[in-house]
């Protein structure tokens, strides 16, 4: 009877033993997989931040170094006219999936695309104005023709980009590009011109023959 009841007791202390270690697994599992699953997110606001790049150019492309220490950029519009859209490229020294957060663009543009490129790196276009998305207003520029010291910052809106989640002793990298019009805009009128060179073509090939 005593040797049964011990080996009872050893054969709950076996299970017990067993399923500890189940549940450490399942915790270091957990642990490995949200490490892997880090997700950083951007949003762009429009703020008052002291450090200003200043866009000159409609098609202006400046670059993008984050880290999760210093993970915002800010810029203002100089060129006098309202940019339809914002394009970031980004990558970054360990491979993230980089998303739009919540009200990503809210207030300034309406849509918002996510395209991952071959080369690994991520595309965010910010684009699309309407009565409820202003598009990035320009600064009051002397003459709208921009300004280049940071010590000047025309009066007007400035924006910042901010990207969360970057972790630690990692690099973020890249350029963002802004335009007018938006892409959907150039999209459909190369699409168009496309189009048009195409059905000249055809109709000069059936006039020849």
């Amino acid at each position: 009877m005593h040797l049964f009841a011990t080996f009872l007791t050893e054969g709950v202390l076996v299970k017990v033993t067993k399923l500890f270690f189940l549940v450490a697994l399942v915790v270091f599992a957990a642990s490995v997989a949200k490490a892997d699953g880090i997700d950083p997110t951007v949003i762009i606001r429009q703020v008052d931040p002291p450090l200003v790049i200043p866009v000159i150019t409609p098609t202006e492309t400046f670059p993008i170094v984050a880290t999760s220490a210093i993970n915002t950029f800010s810029f203002q519009n100089d060129t006098g006219d309202v940019l339809n859209s914002l394009t970031l490229i980004l990558n970054a020294t360990v491979p993230l999936d980089f998303n739009f957060a919540d009200g990503a663009a809210d207030g300034i543009f309406s849509t918002l695309v996510k395209t991952i490129n071959p080369d690994g790196s991520t595309t965010l276009h910010f684009f699309g104005v309407d009565e409820s998305n202003t598009g990035l207003l320009p600064g009051s520029c002397a003459n709208g023709d921009g300004d280049t010291d940071l010590d000047d910052i025309c009066p007007g809106p400035i924006y910042t980009v901010e990207i969360d989640g970057i972790p630690d002793g990692v690099t973020v990298f890249g350029s963002a590009t802004v335009a007018t019009p938006e892409p959907a805009t150039l999209l459909l009128l190369s699409t168009g011109l496309i189009g048009i060179a195409g059905f000249r073509r055809r109709r000069a090939t059936r006039s020849q023959a």
